[in-house]
């Protein structure tokens, strides 16, 4: 904030001057920082899963695994997409450095969308396997 603005420029040993923001950057960064938010409480959903399997140990994932074979596929696979959702948002930074989007707006709404399809893709691709013994939520009682 304004006291390390201050500190910084007051500091013999700095040679700089530091500016406060623009008004222009500030919004800019507000935007980014509530994509942000948004894509990171989409993330949230695997939180369920990593507290599963680090309170509840190998033991217990090996058991799932021979009570579901096809559980430990489809896990990676939802992690797989989730990981390409998260890099999704560097790649649409890159695109704004080539201006291929102008508009921050434009970046932050394709990032989410991107995220929510990626989130949701496995859950369309595998609805039909669910049947056959792979569950989301299921096996965490098990």
């Amino acid at each position: 904030g304004k006291g390390l603005l201050e500190r910084a420029n007051n500091d013999p040993t700095y040679d700089g001057v530091l500016e406060p923001s623009s008004t222009e950057y500030q919004k800019q960064a507000q935007l980014y920082l509530t994509g942000n938010v948004v894509i990171n409480s989409l993330a949230c959903l695997f939180i369920p899963f990593a507290w599963t399997l680090t309170f509840r140990g190998t033991e217990w994932w090996e058991r799932v695994q021979e009570l579901h074979p096809n559980q430990a596929a489809f896990m990676g696979l939802s992690i797989l997409v989730a990981t390409i959702g998260d890099m999704s948002g560097n790649l649409l930074l890159r695109l704004q450095q080539l201006t291929i989007f102008r508009s921050p707006s434009a970046i932050v709404v394709c990032g989410i969308l991107s995220n929510f399809w990626l989130l949701l893709f496995p859950e369309i691709v595998f609805n039909s396997i669910y049947s056959s013994g792979i569950s989301e939520v299921g096996f965490y009682w098990e």
